[in-house]
């Protein structure tokens, strides 16, 4: 059983998105097509300068976002989804539905 879970593929996506910021920055990705660092921790409430450096390489490492930096003074960088990001929303909006179909049962 283990072997199967090993080469699951949702196993495998969930490890991706697992944390307590990565959905919450990807959502805010997803609604705009570019954001500043500091843009992004504003609409992030509660999460560090560094957590939220630490989980932009992270997602960066991973082909999920792009980091691209401007020269000029100060220093410009802008964070957005690359394509294999911009799919989740597809499964963003999927898991809103189910979620929206499972609360309207527990009503």
């Amino acid at each position: 059983m283990e072997t199967i879970m090993e080469n699951c593929d949702t196993k495998f996506a969930l490890e991706i998105i697992q944390g307590k910021w990565c959905l919450r920055i990807i959502w805010e990705l997803i609604k705009d097509e570019s954001i500043r660092f500091n843009e992004l921790q504003r609409r992030v409430t509660g999460i560090s300068p560094i957590a939220l450096s630490n989980e932009l390489k992270r997602l960066q490492k991973l082909g999920i976002i792009v980091r691209q930096q401007y020269d000029s003074v100060p220093p410009q960088v802008e964070y957005r989804l690359t394509t294999i990001g911009r799919h989740l929303d597809q499964a963003l909006f999927a898991l809103g539905d189910w979620g929206h179909e499972v609360r309207e049962e527990h009503s």
